[in-house]
This record gives C-alpha cells, structure tokens and sequence, in this order.
C-alpha cells in the first residue's frame, strides 16, 4: 500500500497541507480565478435511442464516480489559524451533488457553445475553496446527437495530465450507463492525490541530507536565475498596475492539415528532435521577423531597435514531473492520476536571429526567413534548446532546485490575491503609464513567450467510449482547452490529435493587442513551414 500524507479528521474528513506547487496555484486562483481551466468537449451520440445516455440522473452518476476516482474534484482548501492551507476531503461530499458542481444549459450550435466556454475565464468566477471543480453540460437544440461536455478546475488540483484523465473517465464512465454509482477506496485514491513533495523520490532521505540537497538546490538555482535577467516580447502594455489587473483571457488557434502535419514530422524527424526542441526556436524567429516588420515601418524607434539586437530572449514552461517522482505511486496510477505533478524551466536562448538583416534600416524590405536565419543555424538552435530540456529534465536536484523559487513565489501570489483590488483602487496615471521595451527589461524578467508542447494526445483524448471496447455509444468529436491567463502571459502551446497539428497562444488581452498576436501566429506557422517541410514537399505527395 503507498504511504500517505492524508490523515483522518472527525466526523469523515481527511486533510492534508497543500504542497508548494499547489500553494502557488491557489493564490492564483484567488486572483479572480488565475489559472483556471475548462476542458471542452464536443460528444456524438452514435444513435438518438442513445438520448437517455445523457439523462441528467447519469451525468449526476458519472459525475459522482468521477469524484469517488478522483476525490481532489470533491476537495475543499482550509485555511487554519496558523494561516498554512489545508485539502479537506468529506466522503458524504463525494458521494452527492453539491451546490455549483452541476450546470445544464441548451445551446443553438456549436458555435455558441463555443462562444460561451471561451467566456468562462473572462466572467464571474465558478469555483472557490470550497468548490475546486465543476461540471457544465450543454445540449445542442440545432442537433439533437450532440453535446458538450466542460470540465471547469482549479489548477491547484489538475494539470494538462489530469485534465485529460477527468474527461476521458469522465466519458467512459458515462457511456457505461448500467455500471451504477462505482465505490473505491478512499484511502488508496487519496494516496494517488499526494503532493509532489511527498512524492519525491529522496523525500526518504534522513533530515541532515534533505537539507544538503536543498541547500544545493537553493545555490544552483541562484545561479541560474541571476542569468535569467531583462528580455524583451512583442511589443505590449505594461505598466505599474499590470501586475495587480486581472488579465483578459484571449486563446487563438491555427490548425495544420494532415498531409502539412505529416510534413512537420517529417522534418522533425530529420534533424533527429522531437517538435518540442524545434517550436520554442519557430517561436523566436516568428517573433523576430514580427519585429523586423515593425521596425521598417518605422513603428520602433531606432533606440528601441539598437536595445532589442542586444538584448537575450527568454522562455519557460511547465514540466511533467510524473515521471520523475515516486515510482510505486507512477506505476500504481500516479502516471495520470487526476493532480497537479508539474515543475517549471526556463530556458535563456540566443539573441534575436538577424544574420545578413542586421542592418536594416527603416523603410527596407522585410527579411525572408532565410536571411534571418539559415536552415542550418535553426537546426543548431534547436540543439542548444534540446541540450537545456536535457539537462533540467536529468538534474538530480530538479526538484530542490524547483524549491528554491517558490517561496518567493507564493509570497508574490499571495501579496497579490490579497491587495490587488485595494492597489488598483489607489493607482494613479502615472501607475498607468505604459513602459517601453528598456523599462521593461530593467525591472525584472521579461520572458518572449512561455509554452509547451504537448505532444500526440490520441491516447488521452480517445474517439469512442465505452473504453472497454463494446459497441460505441460516444464519439469524441473536438477538444479545447481555455484558460484564465496570467497578467502579461503569452503561451504557445502545441498538440497534435486525430493526424492534425495545433497550435495556439493563450494571451493577456489587456496587455496584447489581439491583431499583434494573430500576426505573430501567422509568422510561427510560416516558419514552421519554412525550416520543417522537406525542401521538395507538396500537400499532394503526402
């Protein structure tokens, strides 16, 4: 049996503190719902005489099973009189339908079911402490085999692993209708909902070497991080007040047809990396060619340019450590139990790749990627950005080293969560006033985008359920995901799915201005095109 940090509290009640990641994302949720995410899901009945599959009594069964898998959706988060922050699970709470947990709307389309996801971020937030997850079902009256399926959490209990794993079982679990309400042991499904930091590997270690590692830890992380200084993004605006200002939550997504997406792999395959090394280096010179454009038109000035050919360009993401922590909980479920097992890198690339552009002058012509940068030097980028993933992901001390950031920040989040509608109250003009790219850099960090690419998720997002391979009563038609965004985000995410690549950025729109960011996505799929298509593909031969 796995050990576990849960204990048991009268009348039925198990809690346990909240890890540090987890502690991170719950002051963020506290941000007018910081990180949240909704997972949508267009479903397909196969027959109409199906109809009872999503009957609101078997939404309500699945929905409690689903609790009873994965008993962090039933959780609340307890602050107690000492201040430190508390999961508290109640087995009557997972055996029933709380107040919030379930939404039933009619919608005309799917376009307005769309519309109304993508909403979710930007209204009135859903959750709490005392509700870390909900589920919103809309039918389509436009066609009566379809419906949506959200799935709306916290990040504190999820990550892009377990939202995956909620509406997979999810689905399973409702196309099973005769199986009735599943039982499991709450103790067992608890210990799968561990925090990463009882699930280290050398959490066993004695007290004298934990505080070794960690001491080393703290030691390589300043040293990375006092070379993780300035950068420079798109051109935005930020201010005083930008860290205190809820963000406006803007997605936009561009999707490669099969044969282009066979092309991708194709190339990928070539320079021997998978599309992860490639991508952060598509986004760089995207973002590059942005910039060269904008300064030709004479909407950078000539100051700002010199700064920005001078200045490195940073970005970060989020790891799945699932792999990396214990591995009786992995292999007894933990690889995709539905929690939050994610770290964070940050990688310093090179200077903005200008090659025989970098004399450009205003009213030049716009420089092809080739001048910007050869095929030969992307692949050598793509090699340094390979070898940084290497040595964050083989670091022995990858957790200490993780460690060593966070308590600055969850005192960020939390000096946040706390003051920020007070702060924007008292700000002034002068707080509005809009930093230029040099003001940016001298304050602090300034990444050119975060992201992650997901990889291939046919496996996590089947087409048909019932998963045990009977007669299909659910297809799976589309996913998407949604996201609160954080106060100057600029995400690029990548997942490929049924032979299609998709690429979307996740955006603050009150710091991005959204014909920017289009721009900018454009160019990153371009370039995509440009560095990763054999020299000799055609749509037509794939």
């Amino acid at each position: 049996m796995l050990s576990s940090p849960w204990t048991f509290e009268q009348p039925s009640t198990y809690v346990r503190p909240l890890g540090l990641t987890e502690q991170i994302f719950y002051w963020d949720g506290l941000f007018e719902g910081t990180a949240d995410s909704v997972v949508s899901a267009e479903i397909e009945l196969r027959r109409l005489d199906l109809e009872s599959t999503i009957s609101p009594a078997n939404i309500q069964r699945a929905w409690i099973s689903l609790k009873a898998e994965f008993p962090l959706l039933g959780s609340r988060i307890v602050k107690r009189p000492d201040q430190s922050l508390w999961f508290a699970v109640d087995g009557d709470r997972l055996r029933a339908c709380g107040p919030g947990e379930l939404h039933f709307h009619d919608v005309v389309s799917a376009e307005e079911a769309q519309t109304i996801s993508s909403n979710i971020p930007n209204s009135a937030r859903l959750l709490s402490t005392d509700l870390l997850a909900c589920l919103l079902i809309f039918r389509r009256t436009d066609d009566l085999k379809r419906f949506h399926v959200l799935i709306h959490a916290a990040h504190a209990i999820t990550d892009g692993i377990a939202n995956a794993t909620l509406l997979r079982t999810f689905l399973d679990k409702l196309s099973s209708a005769n199986s009735g309400v599943e039982t499991w042991n709450i103790r067992d499904r608890l210990a799968l909902s561990s925090s990463c930091d009882d699930l280290n590997p050398f959490h066993r270690l004695s007290a004298a070497q934990k505080r070794w590692r960690l001491a080393i830890g703290a030691v390589v992380w300043h040293n990375r991080v006092s070379r993780l200084r300035g950068g420079h993004t798109l051109p935005c605006h930020v201010s005083n007040a930008t860290t205190y200002q809820p963000a406006g939550s803007g997605n936009i997504q561009t999707t490669f047809t099969k044969e282009e997406t066979q092309g991708v792999i194709q190339g990928c395959r070539q320079l021997g990396m998978t599309f992860g090394s490639v991508y952060p280096i598509a986004g760089q010179v995207a973002l590059t060619r942005l910039l060269c454009r904008k300064y030709v038109l004479g909407e950078i000035s000539e100051e700002e340019w010199e700064f920005r050919k001078r200045e490195p360009m940073i970005t970060a993401g989020p790891l799945n450590l699932r792999p990396f922590l214990d591995r009786e909980w992995y292999n007894k479920g933990g690889a995709t139990n539905a929690s939050l097992a994610i770290g964070f890198y940050f990688y310093h690339l090179p200077y903005m790749p200008l090659g025989s552009a970098s004399n450009i002058k205003y009213g030049s012509p716009v420089p092809s990627y080739d001048e910007l940068l050869s095929r030969r030097r992307f692949a050598h980028r793509c090699v340094l950005v390979k070898k940084e993933a290497d040595r964050v992901l083989r670091s022995p001390l990858q957790y200490e080293i993780g460690v060593a950031r966070f308590p600055a920040r969850i005192a960020g989040g939390k000096e946040v969560a706390e003051n920020w509608k007070h702060k924007l109250l008292l700000n002034s003009p002068s707080d509005r006033r809009p930093w230029s790219a040099q003001e940016m850099a001298t304050k602090g960090l300034v990444l050119g985008h975060g992201g992650s690419s997901f990889g291939n998720t046919d496996g996590l997002y089947p087409e048909f359920y019932p998963l045990s391979g009977s007669k299909p009563v659910l297809r799976h038609v589309s996913t998407s995901v949604g996201l609160h965004t954080r106060p100057r985000e600029l995400y690029l995410g990548a997942a490929s799915g049924r032979g299609q690549l998709r690429i979307n950025v996740y955006y603050d729109t009150k710091v991005y201005d959204a014909d920017l960011v289009k721009e900018w996505l454009a160019e990153v799929k371009a370039a995509i095109q440009h560095y990763l298509f054999p020299r000799n593909f055609t749509s037509s031969r794939l």
